[in-house]
């Protein structure tokens, strides 16, 4: 009996052609599997990008339903925010307008501006008749109220 390294050693035997042909046959279909299964996994690859692609712009197109989404709810604020102020720049006119026709007929002079007070003076002024209207509404409301826990 030979030791492993004697039969590493010793001369291979020759080979037959039909041997070689099997050999030569098995690597072929080894190649051949090799090759098939790198052409599998370049598919794999390239289909997993094609989804990460896809998720992408799923993803993007969403950020931007949701930016446009975001851009009309701060148009329709904007567009609320003017019409109140529309609101309330009517409601200014309509009190100018009462006050210009309690002038003309002599009654209530309450809004109507000494011109010879100063600024300041008549910030203070405008501050406190808008307190005194708060407070007015307030008891007015208060009244209501009472009237309508008088009345139950």
């Amino acid at each position: 009996s030979q030791t492993p390294a004697e039969l590493a050693a010793a001369p291979a035997p020759a080979l037959s052609a039909e041997e070689l042909a099997e050999r030569a046959e098995r690597e072929a279909e080894e190649e051949r599997r090799r090759a098939r299964r790198e052409r599998e996994r370049r598919e794999r690859a390239r289909e997993e990008r094609y989804k990460e692609r896809e998720r992408d712009d799923k993803r993007k197109e969403r950020e931007r339903e949701d930016e446009y989404r975001e851009r009309e709810r701060a148009w329709e604020r904007r567009e609320v925010e003017k019409a109140r102020m529309r609101e309330r720049e009517k409601d200014r006119d309509r009190e100018k307008e009462r006050d210009r026709e309690r002038w003309r007929e002599g009654g209530e002079r309450r809004r109507a501006i000494p011109r010879d007070e100063t600024h300041a003076e008549m910030l203070r002024r405008v501050r406190r008749e808008r307190q005194d209207d708060e407070l007015d509404r307030l008891k007015d409301a208060q009244e209501l109220v009472a009237q309508q826990q008088q009345a139950a």
